[in-house]
């Protein structure tokens, strides 16, 4: 495999004939010539032989074929392949593999073997229903989810770790308990089914982090600090109309001390009462407190940054409240895109606060390690810097002709949208809560995706400003998500209940027939490759290195004797009077030699298996086929003569011819002779 980067571009898979292109085929040696061109040819470019004086495709480069927008905006999978560019040479391989059928295809001049297959949306929607339709299912989790550390020696990030039963312990509602006396500590329902009945997602990273549709809803007098909106489920924990986990994707979180890289961000109150909230903020209202710079400090306050700590979503009409910095940022794995991201905090934990110091009233996201302070305000959690990543499914849909007291919404992106759209999303969230517009809290709050709340692993990470954090960190959420063309808005409307307000906006298109009735409009306006997907990677950590000789001397460092020391047997023995050990990971060609202490040559084995790497061989009374080629030489503790030797202490010396030496020392105890018979 050489060391080398590459590119893995998506393209339409629509090459084999246009309804034109047949049209002059006069007779069937011509029809026949065609075909066999197209067999013979690569068939994701373009055909050479004319037909009736056409050519069919002819200067058509792959990415400029027609663009195919069906089911949910997906390219079709039986009519979607990639391409492969070797970017080092611009060498272009077209396996022609539809994404649909999921083939493996092996590029032998590189060495490198592909695979790409067409996936699902977590508890996707089945065409004919299905009774596992809206349900979490084995898979829907895939590999790669977890947490990375700059310093991989401080691991000073973690979380609250989800426990079953009716306490806010309980705050991942995967599963399916039901409390009969409480409804609300129920697991989370969509329709009449438990939404993910097997608790698949209350394990994802040791049950610190999860989907925002399956955490627990505030519930006044009932639910204690709980992370989500209280309209987002019932009484019962069923989900309110259009909250759906479809909407998921795959994210990576990244924390860094990095100021250049933070995110402009809402904070929100996590209090439970605002009888207890020094500043008398409803749950998930915009804190009651004055934005603040990078530094934590507060606008009108000496030193502070104006420019870091106000927003104008309206001209003229600057944020003076609510606003802060998450240290770190939310990519879209799938798209890129850069995300929305809103942290907590409980005002009555501030760091004077005897009962409950957890920095809960400073604007800053900076955790501690407290789960519970005292009896009298029990599960602090931290603080309760609660950390909200918010999706984008939503596309091209801006409210209109809205009424009422929130009437200003008008003009501004439906949902969260992407952080590009940040001005919007904080300012509709704040407008909506002020006046309880319900419908446009729901808009923002259906593109909520994935909920944590943060713990310090131990009070000694203790900061005060996240830009002293102990090292930077990287939190990898993975789900599946099928390919589509396109970002990642999924549904769009234009029917004036939905663009007013009066009605909730779904985040998933409704199945109608065999298709999606809902078409992204969510594109780049000057894409890379037609806005289809575009990857790169690069095989510099994996390539083969041939005939380096820094590596041959290296390899010396893996040759070994096992087993050392050796006790009267070893496992390679195949009989009572054998006696056997092996010295392994040896090259094709080399020279052993075994020396007493006193520097007498006992045994010699001359090595040379070159040109049988290839060849298989199966041993006598066995179906085990293995290469001749054998990467070890066992000894049988025998001398030159066929004597066995004493126990004792022996030196090994192996001389690879142009590379270097390995010497080894090697202590055996031998066991008395075992004779059954004369």
């Amino acid at each position: 495999m050489p060391n080398s980067n590459f590119s893995f571009a998506f393209i339409n898979r629509n090459y084999f004939w246009r309804n034109d292109t047949l049209t002059g085929a006069a007779n069937a040696a011509a029809l026949n010539l065609y075909i066999n061109s197209v067999i013979d040819a690569d068939p994701c470019k373009t055909s050479t032989v004319s037909i009736g004086g056409q050519t069919p495709h002819s200067n058509l480069s792959y990415n400029m074929l027609n663009i195919k927008n069906t089911q949910f905006g997906n390219v079709m999978p039986d009519s979607t392949t990639w391409v492969l560019k070797d970017l080092s040479t611009n060498k272009t391989y077209y396996p022609c593999k539809a994404i649909k059928v999921a083939e493996e295809y092996y590029f032998h001049d590189l060495g490198l073997s592909v695979s790409v297959g067409q996936s699902r949306d977590v508890a996707e929607i089945s065409n004919p229903i299905a009774a596992t339709d809206k349900i979490v299912q084995d898979g829907d989790i895939i590999a790669g989810s977890g947490m990375s550390f700059a310093n991989p020696s401080t691991v000073w990030l973690g979380g609250l770790a989800d426990e079953d039963g009716s306490s806010p312990f309980n705050w991942i509602r995967s599963g399916n308990f039901e409390d009969a006396p409480s409804g609300p500590q129920n697991d989370v329902k969509s329709g009449s089914d438990y939404l993910d009945p097997n608790g698949y997602f209350e394990k994802l990273i040791d049950g610190t982090w999860a989907p925002y549709v399956l955490t627990s809803t505030t519930k006044p007098g009932t639910i204690q600090a709980a992370p989500g909106f209280s309209a987002s489920t019932s009484v019962l924990q069923g989900l309110t109309n259009n909250y759906d986990i479809r909407g998921l994707a795959s994210v990576d979180i990244v924390f860094t001390k990095n100021k250049n890289n933070w995110t402009r961000c809402l904070v929100l109150e996590e209090c439970d009462e605002a009888s207890a909230n020094p500043t008398g903020s409803k749950k998930l209202e915009p804190r009651r407190h004055k934005s603040v710079d990078k530094q934590g400090i507060a606008l009108g306050s000496a030193g502070c940054n104006i420019a870091e700590a106000s927003l104008d979503s309206i001209p003229g009409q600057p944020f003076q409240y609510g606003l802060s910095w998450f240290p770190g940022y939310a990519i879209n794995l799938e798209t890129g895109e850069r995300l929305n991201i809103a942290f907590g905090e409980d005002s009555y934990q501030s760091a004077s606060n005897a009962l409950a110091p957890n920095n809960g009233d400073d604007m800053m996201w900076n955790p501690t390690s407290n789960v519970n302070t005292s009896n009298s305000y029990p599960y602090a959690f931290g603080g309760r810097h609660y950390i909200y990543v918010f999706g984008h499914n939503k596309t091209a849909m801006t409210y209109s002709n809205v009424t009422g007291t929130s009437s200003s919404a008008t003009g501004k992106n439906i949902g969260s949208g992407t952080y590009a759209n940040f001005a919007d999303f904080a300012y509709t969230y704040k407008l909506a809560f002020a006046n309880n517009t319900v419908n446009l809290l729901h808009n923002i709050w259906t593109d909520a995706m994935w909920v944590n709340i943060p713990l310090l692993v131990n009070s000694r990470f203790a900061f005060k400003n996240p830009a002293d954090m102990p090292c930077d960190v990287k939190t990898s959420l993975r789900v599946k998500k099928p390919y589509k063309y396109g970002m990642s808005g999924a549904y769009t409307n234009t029917i004036s209940a939905f663009l007013s307000g009066q009605v909730v906006s779904p985040i998933v298109p409704d199945l109608t027939g065999s298709t999606y009735t809902r078409l992204t409009k969510d594109l780049l306006a000057s894409p890379q490759n037609n806005n289809f997907g575009l990857y790169t990677f690069s095989t510099s950590d994996i390539y083969t290195t041939i005939n380096s000789a820094d590596k041959h001397k290296s390899a010396l460092d893996l040759i070994n004797v096992v087993p050392n020391p050796y006790y009267a047997y070893s496992t390679y023995e195949r009989e009572r009077i054998d006696n056997r050990i092996r010295i392994t990971n040896l090259p094709n060609k080399c020279k052993i030699k075994i020396f007493t202490l006193n520097g007498t040559l006992i045994r010699t084995f001359d090595r040379d298996l070159s040109g049988q790497e290839d060849i298989d061989v199966t041993e006598k009374g066995s179906d085990f086929t293995h290469g001749k080629r054998l990467s070890y030489q066992d000894w049988d503790l025998k001398n030159q003569s066929g004597i066995s030797v004493a126990s004792g202490l022996y030196i090994i010396h192996i001389d690879v011819p142009g590379v270097g030496e390995k010497i080894l020392k090697w202590f055996g105890v031998m066991r008395p002779l075992d004779l059954q018979s004369y």
